[in-house]
């Protein structure tokens, strides 16, 4: 995990090594105020919470599906190309460009699969929700639906409330 006020980034060498740098940063910025690394969301039914490394082993048996991956922008079935995805989401949350959450089923006590905002800009004041996806288990049972009503909960009425007044105005 990343320690509130640290930036993260990884390399990856042609061999496969990967290395991964962690900054001490003492600036502040709103991308830190609005998404800190404890961030959590939740409703009677689901929990989102930081993406972290260790989710790996929870999420991987949830790539199984011949369905899932069909509208998603990658195929993450396995192990290999799950965890390349994981890193690039978090490398994506240290550059302050995406926030990756798991999706906890509370109904379940287990991680559905995830979903993320990204393509922040607060200059643009714009956000994107989705790079969502569900295990098979988990889908049609109102999971996906609370964790979209969580995102769009938060980033119009916790997230960036400024930003919809100074519009309205």
């Amino acid at each position: 995990d990343m320690p509130y006020g640290n930036r993260e980034f990884t390399i990856q060498d042609n061999n496969g090594y990967v290395i991964t740098i962690a900054e001490t940063t003492d600036m502040v910025t709103q991308f830190d105020i609005h998404f800190p690394h404890n961030l959590s969301l939740e409703t009677d039914r689901v929990q989102l919470r930081i993406l972290k490394r260790d989710d790996l082993t929870q999420l991987l048996p949830l790539t199984a599906s011949d369905t899932t991956w069909k509208y998603f922008t990658k195929d993450l079935t396995g192990e290999v190309t799950l965890k390349a995805w994981v890193e690039e989401a978090r490398n994506d949350y240290g550059n302050q460009r995406r926030v990756p959450f798991v999706i906890i089923d509370k109904q379940q006590n287990k991680i559905a699969g995830s979903t993320s905002f990204g393509n922040i800009s607060f200059l643009d004041k714009r956000i994107e929700i989705g790079w969502s996806w569900l295990g098979d288990a988990f889908k049609g049972g109102g999971v996906n639906t609370h964790a979209k009503f969580l995102l769009m909960q938060y980033a119009f009425e916790k997230g960036f409330p400024s930003y919809i007044t100074d519009e309205l105005e």
